[in-house]
């Protein structure tokens, strides 16, 4: 295993704002206090290396850095110090690990619920059956019709033929780190998560069953896109996990179900919804624990956040990763635009495992998808494209596709989640 290959340098991205990385260095340290109390030593010394080369080669590089205060490069130089100390003291540990005739693999889960991108060998399709007739039961089922319109969780044989229609997108706003503070860095300051979610102030709106329908919000017309205009909407297969690849990632199918019964009233009236994953990490796996629905404004083609302080102080105050978003396609096919592929770019540079989950109830082939950036060549991509709106991207240089279905999302029907609902 060749540690050093774990922790690539991080270009720097100028149009995101220096918040953004200030963000990403708070979150390789949070994780790095849990390997840390978990004993792990080389996701710690992984950890440690990703911090140290974001401070030392990224963060410098940016526009902004110029126009920070001294205290604040001092703190950071600081930190910069502790880990570099850590890494020369964790050295004789970390080349004892990889010595080891059976060193413990990174990625190490069950796989019979892992996501399978091909919808007639899903594995997830019989268990989101009967969960969501399990919903149904002592109440009128509704009628086939229905089922097939407003559920993914419809077999395709029930499912009317749907009319040919121009392929439209979607995209929800960019996340603006600008209104977050500058994380402090103090890594005695961060506190490890408990498996069960923190109390929250009573002006959040937790929901653990199928909630009555948002409140809609103020719509405006917009004209539809041909495909010639949007990103190819074809995603790569999986790509084989390896040690550099990303950690396992576990969503209940509740979950998103439920997500879909919060979306069905803007669905009905085909407008798009849009939501946030947050988590906890623990023994080096990731966890979708909490769904976040800030405060939208709505189209048939677009989903923009409002009121995004909200969201942040949510994951800040519960201590959660932020491990992608969820969105829908109500009339769509499932596909990535190419405003939505810079939208997760923002996530995925964050942290690796983020992921972006497309929920398109209407799509004859596909009613949901899981998808990331391809790395190197979409990241890459991506971050070199300059162009704003809806506009195609030059496949990477390596030739292969620009974002992939996920190969390291494997679904937990008994995870525990709570729905953090902002609307109402």
């Amino acid at each position: 295993m060749n540690i050093e290959a774990s922790a690539p340098k991080l270009d720097v991205n100028q149009r995101l704002p220096l918040r953004h990385y200030y963000r990403i260095a708070d979150n390789l340290l949070r994780q790095a206090r849990i390997y840390r109390s978990e004993k792990n030593v080389l996701e710690l010394y992984i950890l440690l290396l990703r911090f140290t080369s974001l401070v030392i080669d990224t963060i410098p590089a940016h526009n902004e850095y110029k126009r920070f205060s001294d205290s604040q490069k001092a703190l950071l130089r600081q930190r910069v110090l502790e880990a570099l100390a850590e890494l020369e003291s964790l050295k004789p540990l970390v080349k004892k690990a990889l010595e080891a005739p059976f060193p413990v693999k990174r990625n190490a889960s069950l796989e019979y619920n892992k996501y399978d991108p091909n919808p007639a060998k899903n594995r997830w399709q019989t268990s989101l059956q009967t969960n969501w007739q399990n919903t149904w039961q002592g109440t009128v089922r509704p009628r086939d019709e229905t089922l097939s319109r407003h559920s993914y969780f419809t077999l395709p044989s029930s499912r009317k033929p749907m009319l040919e229609q121009p392929v439209k997108v979607t995209y929800p706003s960019y996340i603006d780190v600008s209104h977050i503070e500058i994380p402090s860095f103090d890594q005695n300051s961060i506190s490890v998560s408990s498996s069960e979610p923190t109390a929250l102030p009573p002006q959040y709106n937790l929901v653990n069953q199928l909630a009555p329908p948002p409140v809609p919000v103020p719509v405006q017309n917009v004209q539809c896109l041909p495909p010639t205009t949007v990103a190819d909407p074809r995603p790569g297969s999986p790509k084989v996990s390896n040690e550099k690849g990303p950690k396992h990632l576990y969503v209940s199918p509740t979950m998103m179900e439920e997500f879909l019964a919060l979306a069905r009233h803007n669905t009905q009236k085909n407008l798009e919804t849009c939501g946030v994953l947050a988590g906890f990490l623990e023994k080096g796996m990731f966890s979708v624990t909490t769904l976040i629905i800030p405060k939208q404004e709505a189209t048939s083609d677009s989903c923009q956040t409002v009121n995004e302080e909200e969201l942040f102080e949510v994951q800040d105050k519960r201590n959660l990763f932020q491990l992608g978003w969820i969105h829908t396609h109500p009339t769509q096919t499932c596909f990535m635009s190419s405003i939505d592929l810079h939208t997760h770019y923002s996530y995925q540079v964050m942290l690796q495992e983020a992921i972006a989950i497309v929920m398109a109830p209407t799509d004859e082939e596909r009613s949901f998808g899981i998808f990331r950036l391809s790395e190197p060549g979409g990241m890459e991509a991506i971050q070199q494209c300059d162009q704003r709106g809806f506009h195609p991207h030059d496949e990477p240089a390596n030739g292969g596709s620009i974002y992939d279905h996920c190969s390291h999302v494997y679904m937990n029907p008994s995870l525990r989640f709570d729905i953090v609902d902002l609307r109402i």
